[in-house]
């Protein structure tokens, strides 16, 4: 129950552009949170079927104009800094961990074992 708990923390405090924990967060008015550097990214290349700028959530789509100014949101960064004090990763994070072990353990399973042996043996190279 931790667990999933902790889980659902990471995945609340992870930007939905990088899916990395976020870095320098910031709110738009609509409530939805991002890295300064995503969000900003992303509004710098939107473009309008007029060419006008448009700033858009990644997440809900709420147009806003003017392009708001953004500060960084204080009680989110701390939060973030204490999730990685405690060992918890975003889902990118887990996926390069969990993905990496499976294709690590393939490697070593596929070249470290004696054909029809279930544990390591002696290899020459």
């Amino acid at each position: 129950m931790a667990q999933q708990r902790n889980q659902l923390d990471s995945e609340k405090l992870s930007c939905s552009i990088c899916l990395d924990l976020l870095k320098d967060p910031v709110t738009t008015s609509c409530g939805h949170s991002y890295c300064m550097d995503c969000i900003k990214t992303q509004w710098d290349g939107e473009d309008g079927e007029d060419g006008k700028r448009i700033y858009s959530c990644h997440q809900c789509r709420k147009i806003f104009t003017p392009r708001p100014d953004l500060e960084k949101n204080v009680t989110l960064a701390e939060l973030v800094e204490e999730m990685k004090k405690t060992g918890l990763q975003s889902k990118q994070q887990r996926h390069k961990r969990i993905t990496h072990g499976k294709l690590s353990l393939a490697f070593t399973l596929l070249f470290c074992l004696p054909p029809g042996s279930k544990s390591p043996g002696k290899m020459t190279i």
